[in-house]
């Protein structure tokens, strides 16, 4: 079983219910995750001011932040393989601007 993000939408429901209050295994039950995944989005994305209370729009805005400033990661493909031995062998990297590296 893959991971996947939470949406908007369930955000959305989290705060509701837990407005009424409901435990985070009924919430995990109604929005379709474990109960791990409801205590770890309430703690990594409650507003730190006050009361730590949870908004799904906070909540989002810091989802959407850390996807920003996350890391992206290259796959090494067999053409940029190709290209290092080539610089490594024939020292044709003196030859080339950093521009089209």
């Amino acid at each position: 079983m893959g991971y996947k993000h939470l949406t908007r939408e369930q955000r959305f429901t989290i705060e509701r219910l837990l407005q009424r209050p409901m435990s985070l295994r009924e919430i995990g039950e109604v929005i379709g995750v474990s109960t791990g995944t409801v205590s770890r989005e309430i703690r990594r994305n409650c507003d730190m001011r006050g009361y730590h209370r949870y908004r799904w729009q906070l909540a989002q805005k810091k989802y959407e932040r850390r996807m920003k400033t996350r890391r992206h990661y290259l796959k090494f493909t067999a053409e940029m393989k190709r290209t290092v031995r080539r610089f490594i062998i024939y020292g044709q990297y003196g030859n080339r601007s950093a521009a089209t590296l």
